[in-house]
């Protein structure tokens, strides 16, 4: 079937051939094409996918060294699960679709804070940032193995940052990569290309003093449960997740407890990623592969 196809093809591609559908057209518009065997610029793409209208522009331009890494590895991935259920005469497609278990699955995490004074300047701020992760990504990829969580998580509005008593009133919103060793190094340091990041970011032309950039190592077991609500709304649509009434009492960065309701929640969402490792699933697959290392930043 279609779907199967898809993944045998992109599982097996060659990149960076470019991905096609029809010749690039060359007409005399003064409109610059894509080419890669003309273009040093274009030459550098990783994952070329080719508009077929003209002008003929690679729409995947920012896919990075670490990003096709993670694309080709859930390539494959997806392809073999498809080849097991197209011979299961129960199928179940639904596990195609389980959510990558993104908090569970690194021991370190790089935690990048963003935070403004008022909602205007969050409002750009936070806009800019966002636009400039991907550099963040860039810096470390040649040190570490990297995994960037795509989306920004804001934290509950019962948020008490680390270091104070009470909440502060400032606007903010979290990033988080996941870092790992690549095979063979045994020590590695995040602190300088870190430094480079935050450097180019803080240097842009329109930033305030009261808009700050943080950016910290933080191991899996520090992540705080607001962190898996959030993944649960996203993984399920939003759906009330249950616990059991012995979980124990569960803090934001050693402050204030959340409150009863929001801890079962995100305590029933950790219960719904672990669940996504039972033998058979997308999951397991991905733990074969995947080596826990500590990683220093």
């Amino acid at each position: 079937m279609a779907l199967c196809r898809f993944f045998k093809i992109f599982s097996q591609w060659r990149w960076p051939t470019p991905v096609m559908l029809k010749p690039i057209e060359r007409e005399s518009l003064g409109f610059a094409v894509w080419d890669g065997s003309s273009s040093a610029r274009d030459a550098r793409h990783l994952m070329p996918l080719i508009t077929p209208a003209y002008p003929a522009m690679n729409s995947s331009y920012s896919v990075s060294h670490s990003t096709l890494s993670i694309m080709m590895e859930e390539f494959g991935i997806a392809a073999q699960l498809c080849s097991e259920l197209l011979m299961n005469p129960v199928v179940d497609w639904a596990r195609l679709f389980e959510q990558y278990p993104f908090f569970t699955a690194y021991k370190n995490y790089l935690q990048v804070e963003v935070i403004a004074d008022t909602s205007e300047d969050f409002r750009a701020w936070s806009g800019y940032t966002h636009s400039k992760m991907r550099l963040l990504v860039r810096e470390i990829q040649d040190h570490v193995v990297v995994r960037p969580w795509p989306d920004e998580i804001i934290p509950p509005e019962d948020y008490i940052p680390e270091g104070c008593a009470e909440k502060d009133g400032r606007h903010r919103l979290f990033y988080f990569i996941g870092v790992k060793k690549k095979a063979g190094v045994k020590q590695v340091s995040l602190q300088e290309p870190v430094k480079v990041f935050k450097q180019e970011v803080l240097s842009w032309q329109h930033r305030k003093a009261s808009m700050e950039l943080r950016v910290r190592p933080c191991k899996a077991s520090e992540l705080p449960l607001w962190v898996h609500k959030a993944y649960s709304r996203t993984s399920s649509g939003g759906e009330e997740q249950q616990q059991d009434d012995d979980q124990e009492a569960a803090t934001v960065n050693g402050k204030a407890p959340l409150e009863e309701e929001e801890e079962a929640a995100a305590a029933a969402a950790v219960e719904n990623i672990a669940a996504q490792s039972s033998p058979g699933s997308p999951e397991s697959a991905r733990k074969r592969k995947r080596e826990e290392e500590e990683v220093q930043t």
